[in-house]
């Protein structure tokens, strides 16, 4: 019950860890840095995150119904939200004026709503799951 889930947070991280570098094309390629993010460039990248926060979707989805657990799938599922709806709008400016809107401001949005709306989630999971409130 804590292994799964760890696993699946992972590929959500490595779907988002990529979109953290793309405002530093630029000088990742002048220092001859090789990220994934500057090999894919910047709307490959994009595409490479929204692939891995499908394939870690579903199989939450899979872990979720599994465990008969679909009030905890609605709640990820609402927790995700915010940050699907950002990360697509960005896409749809990045596809616009990719230099224009892959910068450090909208970089750590992404972060800042995929961090607190996810920690969130986990918290009121762990709660939900474990015998601590009881406690109090």
């Amino acid at each position: 019950h804590v292994f799964i889930p760890g696993l699946l947070t992972s590929l959500m991280l490595w779907g988002s860890y990529p979109l953290t570098q793309v405002y530093q094309h630029e000088e990742d390629a002048k220092r001859g840095d090789k990220t994934l993010s500057l090999k894919l460039g910047v709307q490959g990248t994009f595409s490479f995150s929204a692939i891995w926060f499908l394939v870690a979707g579903i199989s939450f989805a899979w872990y979720f119904s599994f465990r008969g657990q679909e009030s905890a799938f609605y709640a990820f599922l609402l927790a995700m939200l915010p940050v699907v709806l950002y990360f697509s709008i960005w896409f749809v400016f990045i596809r616009k004026n990719g230099e224009k809107y892959a910068n450090y401001s909208w970089t750590m949005w992404m972060n800042r709503i995929s961090g607190l709306a996810l920690n969130a989630f986990f918290i009121w999971y762990f709660l939900e799951n474990t015998q601590i409130l009881q406690v109090l």
